[in-house]
């Protein structure tokens, strides 16, 4: 994923921190330990959030240990007992983290696009193991990959359309969540609004690059000479609603632990963001 959903960590209690970067650390640990070192690089703030909300909906406790970094094995490090919820997420952070590197040889230059391609060779065994751990899963995302290359070979200037796939694999990555029907169709709701905004941050963020290098960006199809402040700002109504819309579905969820830090994530650090790539000019005002 692209690292967008992450927290403010100011507005956060000491235990709060503390327990979110359990997550995030033994979320690495776990990705390591199924899928080798050279994976760990596919850890993100996004699975994060998405490891914190499975174990926030589940009725089995939720503990944290002291532990250290292997590699930084002199700093001190929260470990979180739900290795079960992680390691499906490891699966998922593979299965989508796969298929944006697909997507960064396909269209990427330089070194970027490099790396991309030698990360893909390292996991290309780890995505088949994944892909049987998730097979549904695999499938949709391949599908959406192919949905997404049409929409941009095609140039289309629909943000709906260009935003569906990133939307339609994080609906189905919280779909996976559901303990019920409810959770369920709130999960969906939750995903597909969290994804597009995630697909429009990252559109919104590299608008200035996409303008010169002519790389594909709905924002500026068919925008002849662009506007970048113009089209910056049209993009922030569209997250703004879509990250209303999250919000809205995260109070329909039974949330039974690290509430305070899940809607610190959705109410604080994501519109923080939003607001540095969408009013760049105001950056360290």
């Amino acid at each position: 994923m692209l690292g967008y959903v992450r927290i403010r960590k100011e507005d956060l209690t000491f235990r709060e921190y503390e327990e979110y970067r359990g997550i995030y650390c033994t979320l690495c640990r776990r990705i390591g330990k199924r899928y080798g070192h050279a994976a760990r690089w596919l850890l993100s703030y996004d699975m994060t959030f998405v490891a914190a909300l499975r174990m926030a909906l589940r009725e089995d406790p939720v503990s944290f240990c002291a532990g250290r970094c292997p590699y930084n094995p002199f700093a001190k490090r929260s470990c979180c007992s739900d290795t079960e919820t992680l390691d499906t997420v490891a699966d998922l952070s593979l299965l989508l983290s796969y298929g944006q590197l697909q997507d960064t040889v396909a269209d990427g230059r330089g070194p970027k696009r490099l790396a991309a391609w030698v990360l893909l060779k390292r996991l290309k065994r780890g995505r088949k193991t994944a892909a049987a751990h998730l097979p549904q899963m695999a499938s949709l995302i391949d599908e959406c990959l192919t949905e997404q290359a049409t929409c941009e070979r095609e140039n289309s200037p629909s943000v709906d359309r260009a935003s569906d796939a990133t939307a339609r694999m994080t609906e189905a990555a919280l779909r996976m969540l559901a303990a019920d029907e409810g959770q369920e169709r709130a999960l969906a709701r939750l995903g597909y609004c969290l994804g597009r905004w995630i697909y429009l941050m990252d559109a919104a963020d590299d608008l200035e690059k996409d303008a010169k290098s002519g790389n594909y960006n709905p924002l500026l199809a068919g925008e002849g000479t662009p506007d970048l402040a113009a089209l910056r700002e049209r993009a922030e109504r569209s997250l703004c609603a879509s990250l209303n819309e999250c919000v809205n579905a995260y109070d329909l969820l039974p949330v039974r632990r690290f509430d305070r830090l899940l809607r610190n994530i959705l109410e604080n650090g994501c519109p923080t963001l939003q607001r540095s790539v969408t009013h760049p000019e105001k950056k360290g005002s």
